[in-house]
């Protein structure tokens, strides 16, 4: 199965919610995020959400660099594996040689399989104290990582000239289907309730805004989903009952 067909195919998986807008009552059907974490319409809106919330924080960043850190390819993928390559990551970052050097940043875990196994690997684009303080040789970061993973020393790091361009890069692969080739079903298993995406030192829990969604006819930005105006209309449908109820039980007032 083509990654074009596959994605047509989990396209038509979006459940629909219609939102009325608290002012006018327009209508608007939206769609809502699916679980499938190959399915690119929810990763292109996930890109973009990132990218317009962490674009000016990252701005801010006094000395930034891009790092990547990869292990060796596996013939078969699980849970535990993308779990173990996120904890190793954080065992780098929490050494005293690493946290007197960087100050905080983000990093992403990404999972590909060109034919030749499972390649598992995080890009993070962190921000370093100084120049001098914040230098990371290539050469002591490898026997780090090799020191953690016991099997690989594959790491890379070079100075983030453009914050938004090593963002947009560390996000890129949100904006296309993943590349697994016809084992959609495998990415969405392995990767299901994995956190992907992450902020650590000074940017931990900083996240990016919900986007402000606009009535087309009066530009109000509150909505009714048909649920709430469902619940609504059961509880005023009750009322009288329960009224009624109430009313019985209560004391001759005269």
């Amino acid at each position: 199965m083509s990654n074009s067909t596959t994605t047509e195919q989990r396209a038509t998986e979006h459940r629909t919610l219609t939102l009325y807008c608290g002012d006018c009552g327009n209508p608007k059907v939206v769609k809502l995020k699916c679980s499938k974490r190959s399915c690119i319409e929810c990763r292109r809106r996930i890109y973009w959400k990132l990218l317009k919330g962490w674009v000016e924080l990252v701005k801010e960043m006094q000395h930034p660099k891009f790092l990547t850190v990869t292990i060796r390819n596996l013939p078969v993928i699980t849970r535990d594996d993308v779990r173990r390559i996120r904890s190793q990551f954080i065992r780098l970052l929490r050494r005293k040689y690493y946290t007197t050097r960087i100050r905080g940043g983000i990093y992403v875990i990404e999972l590909t399989n060109k034919g030749k196994g499972w390649h598992l690997h995080i890009h993070a684009l962190i921000d370093t104290y100084n120049r001098s303080k914040g230098f990371l040789p290539w050469e002591k970061l490898k026997r780090d990582w090799l020191s953690i993973t016991g099997t690989s020393m594959v790491v890379d790091i070079k100075e983030a000239v453009n914050t938004r361009g090593a963002l947009e890069y560390i996000l890129k692969y949100l904006v296309k289907p993943p590349e697994v080739y016809g084992q959609e079903d495998v990415y969405d298993d392995v990767m299901k309730g994995a956190r992907l995406i992450q902020t650590f030192g000074t940017l931990y829990g900083e996240k990016p805004g919900r986007p402000q969604l606009a009535c087309e006819k009066c530009g109000c930005c509150w909505w009714i989903s048909e649920y709430q105006i469902h619940r609504l209309s059961t509880s005023l449908e009750n009322e009288p009952r329960s009224c009624r109820s109430s009313f019985s039980q209560s004391k001759d007032f005269n």
